[in-house]
């Protein structure tokens, strides 16, 4: 029987003589060069041109490997997209059974469930800090973070919060409870 979740693999890349080996080093010499802001060595570039313009076979190849790799980074895309849906719908799965039994945890007035295996733990998360509006926050709870000036100190606000003073732009939130396995 087949597993028909599996995709088929693409093909291996083509192998790169020495020349295309060469000329791959090259091609990162001069992007380097780029990124930096510097102009490429003009040795590079020569020897660019002369790959480029020696053979007609050597064409071919490097065309047939970058059409190769083109279609690998299109495989690759689509299987990260696959891959990706295939975590949401898995992880929805997982927040519905937790919700699960977390309210019939509640309905019961249960702390826990004990299995063969594993307890179910119903466990109050700690308070949390919603930033409403980060304008609004005095200076005091603000702290430096690049490449934005500042950022909100939830520590801070959490601690300020708790003793009951009012920062304007934060509030308390109430702990959520959470189901833990053990």
């Amino acid at each position: 029987m087949t597993n028909t979740l599996e995709k088929p693999k693409p093909p291996a890349l083509p192998a790169l003589d020495e020349d295309q080996m060469e000329l791959l080093a090259l091609f990162e010499v001069i992007k380097d060069a780029h990124e930096t802001g510097s102009d490429p060595p003009q040795v590079a570039l020569e020897m660019v041109a002369d790959y480029l313009q020696t053979a007609p076979d050597k064409r071919d190849r490097m065309a047939e490997f970058i059409l190769h790799t083109e279609e690998a980074e299109q495989a690759i895309e689509e299987e990260i997209a696959r891959l990706r849906r295939r975590k949401e719908r898995i992880s929805a799965a997982r927040e519905r059974i937790q919700d699960s039994v977390l309210e019939v945890m509640e309905v019961m007035e249960l702390k826990s469930l004990k299995g063969e295996l594993y307890t179910l733990v119903a466990a109050k998360n700690p308070s949390s800090v919603e930033i409403l509006d980060d304008l609004s926050l005095p200076h005091e709870f603000l702290l430096p973070a690049p490449p934005s000036p500042l950022r909100p100190d939830k520590s801070a606000i959490k601690t300020a919060l708790k003793s009951g003073k009012e920062v304007p732009g934060a509030r308390l939130v109430e702990p959520k409870t959470r189901l833990e396995i053990r």
